[in-house]
């Protein structure tokens, strides 16, 4: 995408500076005074419906939303994971699919699988193995507590941003059997306690259009019994966005050694990715 807009400005560079050497020195085939000003005036409404088309494609983008659909689907030891993420009316699109998830113990934690789909006409497609456990996570803490010294109020620029992603669909359904049924009732009462007190802490943060639809269903026979299915809807203004990424650079800016901070998390983020992919 960045390749396609660098041609789009030299191609408009160029198409301005031959307009304005003909401009000034006269059409090949103009020879007299009055067709050298009916090109001339050509010339400025063509610069002129340019520069209207480009405002109207500018307020097209800021006026769009990006839209973002999660869901996560668990049954028994199969779990998968959908992401998708839409912006620009749909002309740009993501889509991360992890379709395994594995639970290594406490030392080698979580292994999984991403199949990602992106560019702009979802023509490409990538398959990385991943894994998360204790290291990484505690590198992510340290890196965030580096990010926190090299960014002026970053915690109340995040809680502000989050504050304007609107949730449009909320559902979180479970199903649940133990072996016995006052344990079953035991835990539906839990499952229950913790959903309530998990969407009550997101309405403090992200704004809900329609009531989230919770549903804990207690299986009674079978023997041990887990499933859940959890998908969730929501979408942000790009202006807002744009302007929010904005007054992250200008924190970073006021913030002494900002930059180099952020550079160093970026690098290490980098080395890590170009580590050997775990076997699954």
């Amino acid at each position: 995408m960045l390749n396609k807009l660098g041609c789009l400005f030299l191609r408009l560079n160029l198409f301005l500076s031959l307009g304005s050497y003909y401009v000034y020195t006269g059409w090949p085939e103009v020879r007299n005074g009055r067709e050298r000003r009916e090109s001339l005036v050509w010339f400025w409404w063509w610069i002129i419906g340019a520069v209207v088309v480009l405002i109207g494609l500018l307020i097209a983008v800021l006026c769009s939303r990006i839209h973002i659909d999660v869901e996560f689907v668990k049954h028994d030891q199969d779990d998968r994971l959908h992401i998708k993420i839409r912006a620009m009316y749909g002309v740009i699109r993501f889509r991360y699919d992890v379709p395994s998830v594995l639970m290594m113990g406490v030392e080698k934690g979580l292994l999984f699988r991403v199949d990602r789909n992106g560019n702009l006409h979802m023509h490409e497609s990538t398959i990385s193995k991943k894994s998360i456990d204790k290291d990484e996570i505690k590198q992510w803490y340290d890196q965030y507590k580096e990010l926190l010294i090299g960014t002026r109020s970053l915690k109340r620029w995040a809680i502000s941003m989050i504050a304007h992603f609107h949730v449009n669909k909320l559902d979180w359904s479970t199903n649940i059997g133990l072996a016995d049924c006052a344990h079953t009732a035991t835990s539906t009462g839990v499952l229950w306690a913790i959903k309530s007190a998990l969407i009550g802490w997101l309405s403090t943060l992200l704004q809900f259009h329609h009531p989230p639809s919770l549903f804990v269903v207690p299986l009674w026979k079978g023997g041990y019994q887990l499933s859940m299915r959890f998908h969730m809807q929501l979408h942000v203004s790009t202006a807002f966005l744009l302007k929010a990424m904005l007054v992250l650079l200008w924190r970073i800016c006021r913030t002494p050694s900002g930059f180099r901070i952020w550079r160093k998390v970026m690098s290490a983020g980098k080395q890590r990715r170009k580590q050997p992919e775990p076997t699954i």
